[in-house]
């Protein structure tokens, strides 16, 4: 920011970049915290997913063993 204004370059006048818009702290607050929850939302399901895969690897594996009783 150059005396009040936003400053524009040279690449941005060439491209024709549109010029960005200005956010409140709570639109901010409020899209970041849905990225967030987005992004939590992705790891649990894949978390799920790989779990699965995980106990049916694990459970090929496994071999039935039969301890004797006392």
């Amino acid at each position: 920011m150059v005396f009040g204004r936003n400053v524009v370059l040279p690449c941005e006048l060439a491209t024709g970049v549109a010029e960005k818009s200005a956010q409140t702290i709570e639109k901010y607050s409020l899209q970041q915290r849905m990225n967030i929850e987005k992004a939590h939302d992705i790891a649990r399901e894949h978390l799920k997913k790989h779990s699965t895969y995980r106990k049916k690897y694990y459970d090929r594996k496994a071999k039935f063993r039969d301890l004797p009783e006392k």
